[in-house]
């Protein structure tokens, strides 16, 4: 009868060691292995933003890239590349090793990537968040979107020669290349969007009178900055439209808010307001001064512009917005005293 070896810790550090040695080494193979291809041409695969990195791993496998799902996502951890992979579009080419894909991926100058510009979002937001990127050093955006190019205003009958592009870039997910990225692209691709969704989906007519258009996408833009809930939006349209027509102010603080956007030249403001600021003389003080503000406040998204364009009418003058982003309307101003001290006190 053999004598009972002891499992030592020496013999346990032992088998673990041997163990890494083999992952390690598996998994080196692995990333050096090249799934080989009848075909010499790139392979072209979109990475949805959001996606985790077993979706990745599945769509390269589904383009038969990677021959393991598994193998893929562990090498990702391991790699300290498993969060840096950015959503775009990409070419991969059919000699690339799974390491070479992971580090081709998670590098966005080797590709188009995705990038998402939120409805409601300004001029500045948008400049922030290109920063952020690394895709522009901070306020190249604003400059190109505060001078836009006589091609621009050429090809763009809905814009005007010395105003901003606020309100007509349009809010979506953009493919752009990082490596030589320019503002002047994406701008482009949002106007030509617009002109697309808007004008040619027969949301608005922006061939007509150009104030009629500017309005609207003034209101609009009021809309995607003080409505929280898409069901209130046509309602309060048509308030805020009653407003005008009567001569009333429209009493908005996002408009308050978008100037001190403007004076900084960021996005980086208070967004708290004093009763000071409320009764300050500007021509964005909606208190103050009857009528729209001079520009758009914002780049609203489609269901905000068609709520601008058709809205319902009622018979209120006043509404709120809860803590639960519902929208609550009143016919006088003790109505409207009242949902205060229901909703917001």
């Amino acid at each position: 009868m053999r004598p009972h070896k002891k499992n030592t810790p020496l013999r346990r550090l032992l088998k673990i060691a041997i163990l890494a040695t083999i992952i390690t080494a598996t998994l080196y193979l692995y990333s050096i292995h090249t799934v080989h291809y009848s075909t010499t041409e790139s392979i072209r695969i979109d990475i949805p933003s959001g996606s985790s990195m077993s979706q990745i791993a599945q769509i390269l496998k589904n383009k038969s890239l990677i021959n393991s799902t598994t193998f893929f996502k562990i090498y990702a951890r391991l790699s300290d590349n498993e969060r840096t992979v950015k959503a775009g579009r990409y070419q991969i080419e059919p000699d690339m090793t799974p390491a070479g894909i992971l580090n081709f991926l998670a590098h966005p100058t080797n590709g188009e990537i995705s990038f998402t510009i939120p409805e409601g979002f300004t001029i500045y937001e948008i400049d922030e968040k290109l920063n952020k990127e690394g895709l522009i050093t901070a306020g190249a955006f604003i400059e190109a979107a505060k001078n836009p190019t006589d091609a621009q205003l050429t090809a763009y009958p809905f814009l005007t020669k010395g105003a901003s592009l606020e309100g007509f870039l349009f809010p979506d997910t953009y493919l752009v290349f990082a490596q030589g990225f320019t503002p002047n692209e994406l701008i482009e691709k949002m106007l030509s969007n617009f002109e697309k969704r808007v004008h040619e989906g027969g949301v608005l007519h922006i061939s007509a009178v150009k104030s009629d258009t500017i309005d609207q996408i003034i209101m609009a833009s009021i809309l995607e900055k003080e409505v929280r809930s898409q069901e209130d939006l046509a309602l309060v349209s048509g308030l805020l439209w009653n407003r005008i027509g009567k001569e009333w102010p429209l009493q908005v603080d996002a408009s308050i808010l978008y100037e001190r956007e403007i004076s900084a030249n960021s996005a980086d403001v208070s967004r708290e307001l004093s009763l000071s600021d409320l009764k300050k003389n500007s021509p964005y003080n909606t208190y103050t001064k009857l009528g729209f503000p001079p520009t758009p406040i914002c780049n609203p998204g489609l269901a905000t512009i068609k709520a601008a364009a058709n809205p319902i009418e009622s018979e209120f003058w006043f509404y709120l917005t809860d803590a639960k982003g519902k929208a609550h309307f009143a016919r006088t101003n003790a109505e409207h005293e009242k949902n205060k001290d229901l909703f917001l006190r």
